[in-house]
């Protein structure tokens, strides 16, 4: 006895597949905080790479975690940084900082990433108080830089592709002040 298979059935299998797909993400919780496995920037998907745990000061305090937004999986940073295509950091902070203690904390990764010239523009976008709990989307846009949102907020650009590649090199790159985090968002476990 020959059975036949519903015409549906494969492609419902077949959706299955590929939405539920292996990628590099191995969670998309970290540290309590949870963020999307897909995202859409401006009429495009962009899929979570991974999370990681930005820590500072020798006591190892949870300053925020981040997440790697891409428009597919990778685990090689200099093919990240290498590609101009759009992506996405999304920083969701674990604790109250101020403007100037962030650019404070990034500042010597910036120098290290040769990032400097557009460093202080990009602090300007920030408000003067980032209270736990915000978060902070920077998106590489192809041919225009790097754009700043606070909360949903578009704060304002960053011109330039080459400050956007330096500046996600000081969370992808050897300039990179927490490899932990740079693990994480390479698809590696966020701790």
């Amino acid at each position: 006895m020959t059975r036949h298979l519903h015409p549906i059935v494969p492609i419902v299998l077949g959706l299955a597949i590929v939405i539920g797909a292996p990628s590099l993400v191995v969670a998309d919780r970290c540290a309590g905080v949870s963020m999307p496995s897909r995202i859409e920037v401006d009429g495009e998907v962009l899929v979570l790479n991974g999370l990681g745990l930005r820590e500072a000061t020798i006591f190892r305090v949870d300053v925020m975690v981040v997440g790697l937004y891409l428009p597919e999986p990778s685990d090689d940073a200099e093919a990240i940084l290498a590609a101009n295509g759009r992506k996405r950091l999304r920083l969701h902070l674990l604790r109250d900082v101020s403007r100037d203690k962030m650019g404070r904390g990034m500042g010597d990764a910036f120098e290290a990433a040769g990032a400097t010239a557009g460093f202080s523009r990009f602090l300007e976008l920030l408000p003067e108080e980032l209270p736990e709990g915000t978060r902070i989307e920077l998106t590489h846009q192809p041919g225009r830089g790097l754009e700043v949102r606070v909360d949903h907020r578009r704060r304002g650009l960053v011109r330039g592709d080459r400050f956007a590649t330096r500046f996600f090199a000081t969370f992808l790159g050897a300039s990179s002040p927490s490899p932990q985090m740079t693990r994480g968002l390479l698809g590696g476990e966020c701790d």
